[in-house]
């Protein structure tokens, strides 16, 4: 079975060109900073909604109806409107063009005015002379100023974008950290970078994948999805582009016609079909930490719809950062999480060996110290001394026994080996069964029951507790 193949050519902005910039979370009108500048920023958010989607071309197409749109527009009131009137609405034109379309439909618009302006609205009509000569020069002042104007305006343009990108870019991260801030375990922080991602950039839905090779095989796992109705299951072509983002470490997306499979730039050009077609666009981000590739940020959706641009990459990026980080940073947690409960570990076996030795000597000195009573062939023993001294040596053994048992299961409970079989147990029978287990110890000492009536029953384990109070009592 072939895989789908990458194809080349990720487009760098939604209308292939770098300047087109991020739409804002939200609606445009919301997030955009200059308030003051209603005409200018009611005409950008306007501009924004001719070119989600539009190529290069559907621009200047856009210049041209434009133009054609005004003059039809105007034709009738010919005899009415006078050639300045019709020239500074021509004037608007360019200049609105400039603010929605950018530089290059705004000198084709202005070029364009300038000839629809001689052809129908100054005499002679419906050709390219010009009767007066006062209205030439107008002509060619009215060409200056569009250009001059409808270029300032779309430079003006460019650069408010690029300092919204920025204080976007900026914003994002402020509340990506201090959503980061508050939370502690990885998946906690893992949680949060997700519903950042559909909270604060704006996205449909989001997933954080990571290759897990506890298994030996980096099979894919998701470690965090928003919104939690996001399918928790990796489909083959999200396993596909998962994989080759982490691969190649560098971003890959699918777009939402179904059929093509799209790379950033500089990858090699190659195509492929996908298996589906994709209600929205899809990127992958590479989480990237000690310079492997450790997971992916899946992106779902880009904010206002469209293809996802470069701009949208770096900011993305820098959510699949913070993932790493977190990532490094739990593994550091864990790593010294885990020496340090090596050496407690290692100073309890210290101190349990310490008291252990102790205990072990008190049986072997008992049984030694009978043992040899019994082997002395220059005394007699009685029939009850006897019985005495064996009576001592097989209590000591059991305890010696009971001791060996015990560290037997503790380094069972070590590795993890000693699994707790659990059920409910009547705690009365439990307790009668240990006093009968620890009365030959006792001797002369009584041991008193105070067992309330109708006790619950507890589930436990029932050899190991019994054990744990034997040890208690004893």
């Amino acid at each position: 079975m072939n895989n789908p193949v990458p194809e080349a050519g990720y487009d760098s902005g939604v209308n292939g060109d770098r300047s087109s910039g991020v739409r804002d979370p939200g609606s445009p009108a919301e997030h955009w900073p200059f308030d003051d500048v209603t005409l200018f920023r009611r005409l950008r958010i306007l501009g924004d909604r001719f070119r989600v989607g539009s190529t290069s071309s559907h621009r200047y197409a856009l210049a041209v109806l434009g133009v054609a749109i005004l003059s039809l527009a105007m034709l009738p009131a010919r005899d009415v409107l006078s050639v300045l009137n019709a020239t500074l609405l021509f004037l608007v034109l360019a200049f609105c063009i400039g603010l929605a379309l950018g530089s290059g439909p705004a000198v084709v618009g202005a070029v364009l005015a300038f000839l629809a302006l001689n052809f129908i609205f100054i005499p002679p009509y419906y050709t390219f002379s010009v009767a007066d000569p006062g209205h030439l020069l107008g002509l060619f002042v009215y060409l200056g100023i569009a250009l001059t104007s409808s270029l300032l305006v779309a430079r003006l343009r460019a650069t408010t974008e690029e300092a919204v990108r920025q204080t976007t870019r900026t914003t994002l991260l402020y509340d990506l950290n201090r959503a980061l801030v508050a939370d502690v375990t990885l998946a906690e922080v893992l949680q949060s970078i997700v519903r950042s991602v559909v909270d604060v950039y704006g996205a449909a839905g989001s997933r954080i994948v990571v290759v897990d090779a506890t298994e030996g095989d980096d099979r894919l796992e998701i470690r965090a999805r928003w919104p939690a109705a996001m399918d928790a299951t990796l489909d083959r072509q999200a396993q596909v582009m998962a994989r080759w983002a982490i691969e190649h470490r560098s971003p890959a997306g699918i777009s939402d016609d179904g059929r093509r499979i799209r790379l950033p730039h500089g990858t090699t050009r190659t195509t492929g079909r996908v298996l589906q077609r994709r209600k929205q666009d899809m990127l992958y981000v590479p989480i990237t930490a000690s310079d492997k590739a450790i997971g992916v940020l899946e992106i779902v959706g880009k904010p206002g719809g469209g293809r996802f641009t470069s701009d949208d990459e770096r900011i993305l990026t820098s959510f699949a950062d913070q993932a790493a980080l977190a990532m490094q940073r739990a593994l550091l947690t864990e790593e010294a999480t885990r020496a340090d409960a090596l050496e407690q570990a290692s100073e309890l076996k210290s101190a349990l060996l310490a008291a252990v030795s102790h205990d072990l000597r008190t049986p072997l000195a008992g049984i030694k110290a009978s043992a040899s009573t019994l082997l002395d062939t220059s005394v007699e023993w009685s029939p009850d001394t006897r019985a005495e001294l064996l009576t001592a040596i097989d209590e000591e053994t059991d305890r010696l026994t009971l001791m060996v048992s015990n560290l037997l299961d503790l380094s069972r409970i070590e590795g993890g080996a000693l699994k707790p079989d659990r059920d409910w147990q009547d705690m009365e029978e439990l307790i009668q069964d240990v006093v009968r287990r620890v009365s030959p110890q006792a001797g002369a000492r009584s041991i008193e029951l105070d067992v309330p009536a109708e006790l619950p029953l507890v589930f436990m384990d029932y050899v190991e507790i019994a054990q744990v109070l034997v040890n208690l009592v004893s």
